[in-house]
């Protein structure tokens, strides 16, 4: 693995080779972890991921590149689409605004577009105002509209563990790794890492009190470049993310810089937090397996020589030190190599980050995490099994086939002569799981397309509401 630089205890810049952070944590945790084991383990992730990133060229490498998922249209929860009226609620802020997780692309496709799966972190602060998400990954924008609250329906109850079908067409699109272990000595094992896991959050640390054994992991993250690019050299040391549609209308767009900035991120190498990966006792099958990791630091030059200098950055920022990787960091994936199969021959998803529960005296500067375990593989079909352990198959169904209606209906706008990016930019602009889109997709297409070409006027009913949408895209731009 190399070595990690790291905050210790002291809120010292300390630089520690990721073997002995691993065994250094194992001991806190009072866990067995040879030495043979744990080198053997990070020395093959380090090899899996310098060989994915080794050719910038190289698509195969976006497989290591978490996504990311943001609002990016917000309304308090007390207005309505767009209403005059006066608030004191307001869209997260630029600590809160981002998760992370992977991205799936399924065999639902209509012209060039096709239903992607977001799997990964949300936050309940998104649930009452957020009616647009974005999802960033490889460069590129993945999106979904709903009405407001629509997020919730689509995350875990008792975890902030969400699946969100988005919209998008990215030719050559790059699966994550794997999430299935192919071969393992202990099959238990494997059950513990790909069976979901559905208890509180709250036994993490009963899980820690019976750990019997240990591996190594990585999670690849974007919080650095996020505190560094957006918080501090595009926001200089702001918080909000959102500007207001107009002065007389309580809705918020996430802002253009910050927008580019998450898609230029996106399309970079991640940076490696090493990863202490704990399963209690085999015979507690209903204690969950955990994950502890530096609250921030990154891995040397394992993928890209400015890991260090960004990290070093940001701990001699008076602005930035005591910042940590949560919440952002939460659904992004751990990956594993070996694990899963003993020899080093790929790497595998695990499992996703739930938000940290545990925080140790021994190790103030780590986190504890629930590994929350991944589908058998990312085929449409294992998705909706998925979908349906975690008890948002309904949900999830919905989405997914409103998701697949609104790419419909942009083919059809296309054919009715409006450019790509418009039509692209109409049906991201309007509510998938309203009135409009109890429609089929030609007659949301033409209602649209009508719509945009009247003169200045408004709507009382909820259908002419969500169509309006659309107009003021068309019309003002308030995409």
């Amino acid at each position: 693995m190399g070595e990690v630089l790291i905050q210790n205890e002291a809120r010292e810049v300390a630089t520690i080779t990721g073997e002995q952070l691993l065994q250094k944590i194992a001991a806190a945790l009072g866990i067995v972890m040879t030495v043979e084991s744990v080198t053997t383990e990070t020395e093959c992730e380090a090899l899996q991921l310098q060989g994915s990133c080794s050719n910038p060229l190289n698509p195969q490498r976006y497989a290591m590149n978490p996504a990311l998922v943001t609002p990016t249209r917000w309304a308090p929860t007390d207005g309505q689409r767009g209403a005059r009226t006066i608030s004191t609620q307001t869209p997260p802020d630029v600590f809160d605004f981002v998760r992370h997780g992977v991205l799936v692309k399924t065999d639902s496709c209509v012209g060039g577009s096709c239903v992607y799966v977001f799997i990964g972190g949300t936050s309940s602060s998104w649930f009452g105002g957020a009616d647009r998400l974005t999802v960033f990954q490889g460069g590129a924008e993945f999106v979904a509209t709903g009405n407001k609250g629509f997020a919730s329906s689509l995350t875990v109850k008792g975890y902030p563990l969400m699946m969100l079908p988005v919209k998008g067409g990215v030719k050559n699109f790059v699966q994550p790794y794997n999430p299935s272990c192919e071969v393992s000595a202990e099959q238990k094992l494997v059950n513990r890492l790909s069976g979901p896991v559905l208890r509180g959050i709250g036994m993490v640390q009963q899980a820690i009190n019976h750990l019997s054994w240990a591996g190594a992991g990585m999670i690849p993250t974007y919080v650095p470049e996020i505190l560094y690019d957006v918080y501090s050299r595009t926001l200089n040391y702001t918080t909000q993310v959102y500007q207001r549609e107009a002065p007389n209308r309580n809705r918020y767009f996430i802002v253009n810089s910050v927008r580019q900035k998450l898609i230029g991120i996106s399309d970079d190498s991640p940076t490696f937090l090493p990863t202490l990966i704990g399963m209690p006792d085999i015979s507690l099958m209903d204690l969950p397996t955990v994950a502890v990791y530096p609250n921030l630091g990154a891995v040397s030059g394992l993928c890209r020589r400015s890991d260090i200098n960004l990290i070093k950055q940001i701990f001699t920022d008076l602005d930035l030190y005591l910042k940590t990787q949560n919440p952002m960091i939460q659904g992004a994936p751990v990956l594993v190599g070996g694990l899963c199969t003993g020899e080093c021959s790929s790497l595998n998803v695990a499992g996703f980050i739930t938000p940290p529960s545990s925080t140790y005296l021994d190790l103030p500067q780590y986190s504890a995490s629930i590994l929350y375990p991944t589908p058998r593989s990312w085929a449409t079909q294992d998705l909706e099994d998925y979908a349906r352990q975690l008890g948002i198959y309904d949900q999830f169904m919905t989405s997914f086939n409103a998701t697949l209606k609104a790419a419909e209906a942009e083919v059809v706008l296309t054919s009715l002569g409006l450019e790509q990016e418009i039509a692209t930019k109409l049906i991201n602009s309007v509510s998938w799981l309203g009135s409009l889109f109890q429609h089929d997709a030609k007659d949301v297409a033409k209602m649209i397309n009508d719509e945009i070409k009247r003169e200045d006027h408004t709507h009382t009913d909820e259908l002419g509401q969500e169509l309006h949408d659309a107009y003021l895209c068309y019309r003002f731009g308030h995409c």
